[in-house]
């Protein structure tokens, strides 16, 4: 498909009413809608190159991000509605939240390390130390087609919307103890398996980040199947404050 065919269909779907922007993209092929979202992708503010003819020289910063997010849950839907759960792609999701559990874990660990390091200097009355925030964050990097801005998986790896969003989590001074003594990504009582297949699988249980990155991000089944690498940044800002 041409860029100007793509601006053009584009174009009628954000001045669609609603009812009809949603049947318009139901009948649109999935070929068709990753074109639609990487023109978009393209188009955004902070990649294109003094490009003056992009989508968001028309129409608001909002309403171009509502209709991409729009197309990527639909895109999501039409590749989830022909995925099949066989045992090899089971054991593949599985295999998959065994790292995202390792990784988290890993960045969990080093987060609460610094924490205790930074409560133990407000503790005692650090000349600077106030408060500070900790984030982890997890990305997740697709390899299917990862070739550069024209690819679906980079899309979706190199996120400009939260439907792509990666896994936060954050630690701070007044939320220290809960984050020690609750964690809701560790805990066994929690079961995950059901929301993901669709049934219980015994014996195997699906870690909340996991369950997480699949229910809140516009990641199908197939794509998280070609994730090819999982990373973890741990963030720390250290902050002070002066009342007056």
């Amino acid at each position: 498909m041409e860029n100007e065919n793509l601006m053009d269909i584009l174009k009628k779907l954000i001045e669609l009413p609603y009812d009809s922007f949603i049947k318009e993209i139901e009948q649109y092929t999935l070929k068709t809608l990753e074109h639609l979202i990487i023109k978009i992708y393209e188009d955004y503010p902070i990649w294109r190159m003094n490009k003056k003819n992009n989508i968001f020289s028309y129409f608001k910063n909002n309403e171009v991000m509502h209709l991409y997010d729009t197309l990527l849950s639909e895109r999501k839907a039409k590749k989830d509605k022909y995925f099949k759960l066989t045992g090899k792609n089971k054991n593949k999701l599985l295999m998959v939240n065994k790292y995202i559990l390792d990784v988290f874990e890993k960045a969990y660990n080093e987060a609460i390390s610094v924490a205790n390091e930074l409560e133990n200097r407000i503790t005692n009355n650090d000349d600077f130390l106030n408060d500070y925030e900790i984030e982890i964050e997890i990305n997740f990097y697709n390899g299917d087609d990862y070739d550069g801005f024209d690819s679906i998986g980079y899309v979706l790896s190199e996120p400009i919307s939260d439907a792509c969003h990666p896994i936060k989590y954050s630690i701070g001074h007044d939320d220290f103890l809960r984050r020690m003594n609750y964690q809701i990504n560790f805990d066994d009582s929690y079961d995950w398996n059901d929301a993901l297949f669709g049934f219980p699988v015994t014996g195997n249980d699906i870690v909340f980040t996991m369950h997480r990155f699949f229910s809140h991000s516009n990641w199908s089944y197939t794509d998280i199947l070609n994730i090819k690498r999982i990373w973890a940044d741990v963030k720390v800002t250290r902050q002070h404050f002066k009342d007056i």
